[in-house]
Protein backbone atom coordinates (compact mmCIF):
# COMPACT_ATOMS: atom_id res chain seq x y z
CA UNK A 1 0.00 0.00 0.00
CA UNK A 2 1.12 3.21 -0.70
CA UNK A 3 1.91 5.87 1.78
CA UNK A 4 0.30 8.68 0.49
CA UNK A 5 -2.89 6.59 -0.13
CA UNK A 6 -2.91 5.45 3.28
CA UNK A 7 -2.38 9.10 4.93
CA UNK A 8 -5.13 10.53 2.38
CA UNK A 9 -7.43 7.03 3.17
CA UNK A 10 -6.78 8.55 7.17
CA UNK A 11 -7.53 11.90 6.61
CA UNK A 12 -10.93 10.87 4.43
CA UNK A 13 -12.13 8.54 7.31
CA UNK A 14 -11.82 11.48 10.05
CA UNK A 15 -13.95 13.84 7.97
CA UNK A 16 -16.41 11.52 7.66
CA UNK A 17 -16.50 11.44 11.33
CA UNK A 18 -16.55 14.99 12.12
CA UNK A 19 -19.85 16.63 13.42
CA UNK A 20 -21.42 19.39 11.20
CA UNK A 21 -19.24 21.63 9.51
CA UNK A 22 -15.97 21.01 11.84
CA UNK A 23 -13.00 22.12 10.24
CA UNK A 24 -10.74 19.41 9.65
CA UNK A 25 -7.47 21.27 9.36
CA UNK A 26 -8.26 22.78 12.97
CA UNK A 27 -9.32 18.97 14.30
CA UNK A 28 -6.07 17.61 12.94
CA UNK A 29 -3.89 20.83 14.28
CA UNK A 30 -5.55 20.03 17.59
CA UNK A 31 -5.04 16.56 17.87
CA UNK A 32 -1.51 16.70 16.30
CA UNK A 33 -0.51 19.76 18.61
CA UNK A 34 0.71 21.53 15.10
CA UNK A 35 -0.18 24.51 13.40
CA UNK A 36 -2.97 24.52 10.71
CA UNK A 37 -0.94 25.48 8.07
CA UNK A 38 1.45 21.97 9.18
CA UNK A 39 -2.21 20.61 9.42
CA UNK A 40 -3.28 21.44 5.93
CA UNK A 41 0.45 20.08 4.55
CA UNK A 42 -0.48 16.66 5.98
CA UNK A 43 -3.84 16.46 4.66
CA UNK A 44 -2.92 17.30 1.28
CA UNK A 45 0.13 15.12 1.42
CA UNK A 46 2.68 17.69 1.35
CA UNK A 47 3.95 16.10 4.72
CA UNK A 48 4.09 12.37 5.84
CA UNK A 49 2.38 12.01 9.03
CA UNK A 50 5.34 9.49 11.36
CA UNK A 51 3.97 6.39 13.22
CA UNK A 52 3.52 8.64 16.46
CA UNK A 53 0.78 10.92 14.45
CA UNK A 54 -0.66 7.95 12.99
CA UNK A 55 -1.05 6.28 16.46
CA UNK A 56 -2.58 9.75 18.08
CA UNK A 57 -5.10 9.88 15.47
CA UNK A 58 -5.99 6.04 15.04
CA UNK A 59 -7.02 6.65 18.94
CA UNK A 60 -8.28 10.09 18.84
CA UNK A 61 -10.86 9.12 16.03
CA UNK A 62 -11.54 5.52 16.87
CA UNK A 63 -10.30 3.73 13.53
CA UNK A 64 -9.07 1.00 13.40
CA UNK A 65 -5.81 0.20 10.66
CA UNK A 66 -7.80 -2.71 8.48
CA UNK A 67 -10.59 0.90 7.86
CA UNK A 68 -7.40 2.08 6.02
CA UNK A 69 -7.09 -0.60 3.56
CA UNK A 70 -7.50 1.71 0.48
CA UNK A 71 -6.87 -1.67 -1.72
CA UNK A 72 -10.05 -3.14 -0.84
CA UNK A 73 -12.58 -0.20 0.10
CA UNK A 74 -14.73 0.07 -2.75
CA UNK A 75 -18.57 -0.10 -1.34
CA UNK A 76 -17.10 0.52 2.23
CA UNK A 77 -18.68 3.34 4.19
CA UNK A 78 -17.97 3.98 8.12
CA UNK A 79 -20.52 4.73 10.86
CA UNK A 80 -19.97 5.83 14.42
CA UNK A 81 -22.08 3.67 16.34
CA UNK A 82 -22.77 3.72 19.90
CA UNK A 83 -24.98 0.54 21.43
CA UNK A 84 -26.89 0.47 24.20
CA UNK A 85 -25.77 -2.44 26.22
CA UNK A 86 -22.51 -2.64 25.66
CA UNK A 87 -19.43 -0.43 27.49
CA UNK A 88 -21.61 0.71 29.73
CA UNK A 89 -23.27 2.72 27.95
CA UNK A 90 -27.26 2.73 28.84
CA UNK A 91 -30.75 3.73 27.76
CA UNK A 92 -30.02 7.51 29.42
CA UNK A 93 -26.37 7.53 28.35
CA UNK A 94 -28.27 7.34 24.74
CA UNK A 95 -30.70 10.07 25.73
CA UNK A 96 -27.95 12.21 26.71
CA UNK A 97 -26.69 11.39 23.65
CA UNK A 98 -29.59 12.48 21.58
CA UNK A 99 -29.89 15.80 24.04
CA UNK A 100 -26.18 16.39 22.92
CA UNK A 101 -26.90 15.92 19.23
CA UNK A 102 -29.40 17.82 19.14
CA UNK A 103 -27.69 21.03 20.75
CA UNK A 104 -25.20 19.95 17.96
CA UNK A 105 -27.35 20.41 15.53
CA UNK A 106 -28.75 24.07 16.80
CA UNK A 107 -25.08 25.20 17.03
CA UNK A 108 -24.40 24.47 13.37
CA UNK A 109 -26.91 26.22 12.21
CA UNK A 110 -29.28 22.87 10.47
CA UNK A 111 -31.12 24.21 7.81
CA UNK A 112 -33.88 21.32 8.25
CA UNK A 113 -34.21 17.26 8.83
CA UNK A 114 -36.14 15.12 6.57
CA UNK A 115 -37.45 12.18 8.17
CA UNK A 116 -38.57 9.01 6.80
CA UNK A 117 -40.73 7.92 10.18
CA UNK A 118 -41.45 3.96 10.45
CA UNK A 119 -43.25 5.01 13.80
CA UNK A 120 -44.28 8.40 14.74
CA UNK A 121 -40.17 10.44 15.52
CA UNK A 122 -39.19 9.23 19.24
CA UNK A 123 -39.12 13.43 20.28
CA UNK A 124 -42.84 13.43 19.92
CA UNK A 125 -43.83 10.85 22.91
CA UNK A 126 -41.48 13.07 25.61
CA UNK A 127 -44.47 15.57 25.16
CA UNK A 128 -46.14 13.63 27.89
CA UNK A 129 -44.31 12.22 30.52
CA UNK A 130 -46.26 9.08 30.87
CA UNK A 131 -46.39 8.10 26.98
CA UNK A 132 -42.09 8.78 26.76
CA UNK A 133 -42.30 6.22 29.76
CA UNK A 134 -44.02 3.74 28.04
CA UNK A 135 -42.03 4.11 24.93
CA UNK A 136 -38.86 4.07 26.67
CA UNK A 137 -39.73 0.64 28.61
CA UNK A 138 -41.06 -0.69 25.61
CA UNK A 139 -37.41 0.10 23.97
CA UNK A 140 -35.85 -1.31 26.65
CA UNK A 141 -37.91 -4.69 27.27
CA UNK A 142 -39.19 -5.47 23.90
CA UNK A 143 -36.68 -3.83 21.30
CA UNK A 144 -33.49 -4.25 23.17
CA UNK A 145 -34.76 -7.32 25.54
CA UNK A 146 -32.89 -5.82 28.35
CA UNK A 147 -32.77 -8.18 31.27
CA UNK A 148 -33.45 -5.92 34.14
CA UNK A 149 -36.88 -5.64 32.91
CA UNK A 150 -38.04 -9.45 32.36
CA UNK A 151 -40.12 -9.56 35.05
CA UNK A 152 -41.42 -5.78 35.23
CA UNK A 153 -44.86 -4.15 34.11
CA UNK A 154 -45.39 -1.11 33.12
CA UNK A 155 -47.19 1.53 35.38
CA UNK A 156 -47.49 5.43 35.34
CA UNK A 157 -47.58 5.43 38.82
CA UNK A 158 -43.62 4.60 38.69
CA UNK A 159 -42.29 7.06 36.35
CA UNK A 160 -38.08 7.34 35.97
CA UNK A 161 -37.54 11.68 36.83
CA UNK A 162 -34.39 11.49 34.63
CA UNK A 163 -36.11 9.63 32.17
CA UNK A 164 -38.84 12.39 32.01
CA UNK A 165 -36.22 15.14 32.30
CA UNK A 166 -33.83 14.42 29.00
CA UNK A 167 -36.89 13.48 27.25
CA UNK A 168 -38.28 16.87 27.86
CA UNK A 169 -35.19 18.42 26.55
CA UNK A 170 -35.10 16.55 23.47
CA UNK A 171 -38.68 17.23 22.68
CA UNK A 172 -38.00 21.59 23.58
CA UNK A 173 -34.72 21.31 21.35
CA UNK A 174 -36.55 19.06 18.48
CA UNK A 175 -39.58 21.38 18.35
CA UNK A 176 -36.59 24.54 17.04
CA UNK A 177 -35.62 22.59 13.93
CA UNK A 178 -37.60 22.03 10.99
CA UNK A 179 -38.24 19.12 9.90
CA UNK A 180 -39.81 17.48 7.10
CA UNK A 181 -41.25 14.54 8.00
CA UNK A 182 -42.65 11.30 6.14
CA UNK A 183 -45.40 9.11 7.27
CA UNK A 184 -47.61 6.58 5.78
CA UNK A 185 -50.51 4.74 7.82
CA UNK A 186 -47.71 2.05 9.18
CA UNK A 187 -46.16 5.17 10.75
CA UNK A 188 -48.99 5.50 13.55
CA UNK A 189 -50.09 1.71 13.84
CA UNK A 190 -46.65 0.82 15.17
CA UNK A 191 -47.20 2.15 18.35
CA UNK A 192 -50.87 1.55 18.52
CA UNK A 193 -50.06 -2.23 18.04
CA UNK A 194 -47.44 -1.75 21.17
CA UNK A 195 -50.52 -0.68 23.07
CA UNK A 196 -52.71 -3.30 21.68
CA UNK A 197 -49.93 -5.92 22.68
CA UNK A 198 -49.32 -4.80 26.05
CA UNK A 199 -52.93 -4.79 26.76
CA UNK A 200 -53.28 -8.48 25.39
CA UNK A 201 -50.57 -9.24 27.20
CA UNK A 202 -51.04 -8.28 30.74
CA UNK A 203 -48.07 -5.93 30.40
CA UNK A 204 -49.80 -2.89 31.61
CA UNK A 205 -49.85 -3.18 35.96
CA UNK A 206 -53.26 -1.92 35.40
CA UNK A 207 -56.20 -0.72 33.47
CA UNK A 208 -55.25 2.96 34.44
CA UNK A 209 -52.18 2.98 32.87
CA UNK A 210 -53.22 1.31 29.33
CA UNK A 211 -56.04 3.96 29.51
CA UNK A 212 -54.02 6.60 29.71
CA UNK A 213 -51.65 5.77 27.32
CA UNK A 214 -54.47 5.60 24.82
CA UNK A 215 -55.46 8.90 25.51
CA UNK A 216 -51.99 10.48 25.41
CA UNK A 217 -51.31 9.24 22.04
CA UNK A 218 -54.58 10.11 20.43
CA UNK A 219 -53.86 13.13 22.11
CA UNK A 220 -50.55 13.42 19.94
CA UNK A 221 -51.87 12.93 17.17
CA UNK A 222 -54.31 15.85 17.37
CA UNK A 223 -51.12 17.43 18.22
CA UNK A 224 -49.56 16.66 15.00
CA UNK A 225 -52.84 17.51 13.32
CA UNK A 226 -52.85 20.87 14.23
CA UNK A 227 -49.21 21.31 13.61
CA UNK A 228 -49.86 20.02 10.12
CA UNK A 229 -52.62 22.78 9.63
CA UNK A 230 -50.81 25.85 10.15
CA UNK A 231 -47.18 24.45 9.27
CA UNK A 232 -45.73 25.07 12.31
CA UNK A 233 -44.51 22.64 15.17
CA UNK A 234 -46.24 23.52 18.51
CA UNK A 235 -45.59 23.48 22.00
CA UNK A 236 -47.66 21.44 23.59
CA UNK A 237 -47.70 23.00 27.36
CA UNK A 238 -46.72 26.91 26.43
CA UNK A 239 -49.00 26.47 22.54
CA UNK A 240 -46.30 28.47 20.98
CA UNK A 241 -45.31 28.39 17.46
CA UNK A 242 -41.93 26.72 16.69
CA UNK A 243 -39.95 25.50 13.60
CA UNK A 244 -41.59 25.08 10.45
CA UNK A 245 -42.89 21.58 9.80
CA UNK A 246 -43.75 19.77 6.65
CA UNK A 247 -45.64 16.54 7.02
CA UNK A 248 -46.19 14.27 3.60
CA UNK A 249 -47.84 11.11 3.31
CA UNK A 250 -46.64 8.18 1.25
CA UNK A 251 -49.27 5.93 0.16
CA UNK A 252 -47.08 2.94 -0.91
CA UNK A 253 -43.50 3.40 0.85
CA UNK A 254 -43.33 2.24 4.70
CA UNK A 255 -40.69 4.40 6.50
CA UNK A 256 -37.68 2.90 7.95
CA UNK A 257 -36.41 5.62 10.24
CA UNK A 258 -33.50 7.25 8.15
CA UNK A 259 -32.66 10.62 8.73
CA UNK A 260 -31.30 13.42 6.72
CA UNK A 261 -29.82 16.32 8.37
CA UNK A 262 -29.10 19.43 5.90
CA UNK A 263 -26.40 22.10 6.80
CA UNK A 264 -25.54 24.65 4.55
CA UNK A 265 -22.45 23.37 3.13
CA UNK A 266 -22.96 19.63 4.51
CA UNK A 267 -24.82 17.20 5.36
CA UNK A 268 -25.47 13.52 7.58
CA UNK A 269 -27.35 10.66 7.92
CA UNK A 270 -28.85 9.20 10.82
CA UNK A 271 -30.27 5.10 10.36
CA UNK A 272 -32.24 3.94 13.18
CA UNK A 273 -33.39 0.10 12.27
CA UNK A 274 -35.00 -0.31 15.29
CA UNK A 275 -36.22 2.98 16.88
CA UNK A 276 -32.87 3.21 19.38
CA UNK A 277 -29.47 2.45 18.86
CA UNK A 278 -28.46 4.91 15.67
CA UNK A 279 -25.54 4.55 12.98
CA UNK A 280 -24.50 7.88 12.46
CA UNK A 281 -22.40 9.22 9.17
CA UNK A 282 -21.05 12.05 7.46
CA UNK A 283 -19.32 10.10 4.75
CA UNK A 284 -20.94 11.46 0.80
CA UNK A 285 -21.67 8.25 0.09
CA UNK A 286 -24.32 7.74 2.15
CA UNK A 287 -25.66 11.22 2.73
CA UNK A 288 -25.76 11.86 -1.06
CA UNK A 289 -27.14 8.63 -1.69
CA UNK A 290 -29.60 9.27 0.94
CA UNK A 291 -30.27 12.58 -0.14
CA UNK A 292 -31.50 11.20 -3.86
CA UNK A 293 -33.74 8.89 -2.18
CA UNK A 294 -35.66 11.11 -0.10
CA UNK A 295 -35.81 13.53 -3.33
CA UNK A 296 -37.51 10.26 -5.17
CA UNK A 297 -39.83 9.72 -2.14
CA UNK A 298 -40.74 13.47 -1.74
CA UNK A 299 -41.65 13.18 -5.09
CA UNK A 300 -44.13 10.61 -5.13
CA UNK A 301 -45.82 11.76 -1.43
CA UNK A 302 -48.51 14.52 -0.81
CA UNK A 303 -47.65 17.27 1.49
CA UNK A 304 -50.78 17.62 3.59
CA UNK A 305 -49.52 21.21 4.47
CA UNK A 306 -50.49 22.36 1.50
CA UNK A 307 -53.78 20.35 0.93
CA UNK A 308 -56.75 21.40 2.04
CA UNK A 309 -58.83 19.82 4.74
CA UNK A 310 -60.99 17.58 2.30
CA UNK A 311 -57.57 16.09 1.97
CA UNK A 312 -55.59 16.79 5.29
CA UNK A 313 -58.80 15.61 7.44
CA UNK A 314 -59.50 12.06 6.05
CA UNK A 315 -55.51 10.82 6.37
CA UNK A 316 -56.01 12.00 9.94
CA UNK A 317 -59.50 10.55 10.66
CA UNK A 318 -57.94 7.22 9.37
CA UNK A 319 -55.22 6.63 11.83
CA UNK A 320 -57.06 7.76 14.65
CA UNK A 321 -59.96 5.63 14.20
CA UNK A 322 -57.53 2.38 14.16
CA UNK A 323 -56.78 3.04 17.68
CA UNK A 324 -57.48 0.35 20.01
CA UNK A 325 -60.20 1.54 22.65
Amino acid sequence: MKTLQLQHSLFQIIKSKLNGESNLAKEIAESLNVSIDAAYKKIKGERLIDLAELQVLLTSYKISFAELDVTNNYGKVWFDFNPIGINNFTYKDYLQQMVNNLKMLLSNNIKYIIYSAKEIPMFYNFMFPELGCFKSFVWQKSILNLTALNEEKFSIHELDEEIIALGDQIYKLYNQIRSKEIWNYETVNCTNRQIDFYKIAGLFANDESHELILKQYNKLLNHIENQTAIGRKIDYNTKENQAVFDLFHNELIVGDNSVLIQFENNQMAFITPNAVNTFSTSQTEVTDYLSKNFDNILSQSIRLNKQSEKIRKPFFDKIKTSLSY
